[in-house]
């Protein structure tokens, strides 16, 4: 298998969802992967079963001189659900706004999410109506929470570049949402992956269409970014409106993922 930089896949496993994600990095230079024997046992300790595979790439384990290892690895790790129930997932489904218009069909998209997300087994909380104020309040909560293996945030709203409205038609930036999870603020996810589905606008632009035509060194320290182990899956690109897409992610879901 290729490795590949910041590629996610999902696939089916013989117990529990399955997510890999590549261990290398470009946006983090100098913080080593997850192949040393150091790592693993690690992971060990944290009855995290992690396997991994493709090991022929090259890995590198120096250290600099205030002992932080340095370079990573481009061998592709996984995630293997085993807590039960698998973690939280919060839903956040606002609706109704006070001058922005009312989102129909968004409490269809909120249940079948909680739908595929219970039956993957995960714990699941929605949250209808929120103001700014309240979906910060609520995010910083659940970052609170003890979690298990995996946390999974889906915000359906109106929303705009770099943002997401609450119904009281107040802004609240991307990096609020994902803050509260990030290792620095959240001890029991380090690690882990955290999945965030979005369901909202990023700008007022509309896209054109086009046609297709047919192990070395286990004694030194091991680190990791504050912010690795995030999942983003937007409804579209920066600047631009927002396809339906929850109904289409949850059928995928239920084909390729066993529970």
């Amino acid at each position: 298998m290729e490795p590949l930089a910041e590629a996610i896949r999902v696939k089916p496993a013989i117990q529990g969802l399955l997510i890999e994600t590549c261990c290398q990095s470009d946006d983090f230079e100098g913080v080593p992967g997850c192949s040393t024997p150091a790592s693993r046992r690690k992971c060990s300790q944290r009855k995290r079963t992690l396997h991994y595979f493709n090991r022929r790439a090259n890995h590198f384990s120096r250290t600099d001189n205030t002992g932080q290892a340095v370079g990573m690895s481009s061998e592709v790790c996984q995630y293997r659900m085993t807590s039960l129930p698998r973690g939280h997932c919060l839903i956040i489904n606002n609706v109704h706004f006070i001058q922005m218009a009312e989102r129909r069909g968004s409490d269809k998209d909120a249940e079948v999410l909680k739908d595929v997300f219970q039956w993957l087994g995960f714990t699941v909380t929605v949250l209808l109506d929120q103001t700014a104020v309240q979906a910060r309040e609520e995010l910083k909560r659940f970052g609170d929470e003890t979690h298990g293996d995996a946390f999974v945030g889906c915000v359906l709203s109106h929303g705009g570049k770099g943002v997401i409205y609450g119904t009281d038609d107040e802004p609240i930036s991307t990096n609020d949402l994902f803050s509260p999870f990030k290792g620095t603020n959240c001890s029991t996810l380090i690690g882990k992956p955290k999945a965030f589905f979005i369901q909202a606008c990023r700008g007022k632009d509309t896209q054109a269409r086009v046609q297709l035509e047919t192990d070395t060194n286990p004694g030194h320290q091991i680190y990791i970014p504050a912010d690795a182990d995030f999942l983003f899956a937007m409804a579209t690109v920066e600047d631009y409106c927002s396809f339906r897409v929850i109904q289409t992610l949850c059928k995928q879901l239920k084909q390729g993922c066993p529970r």
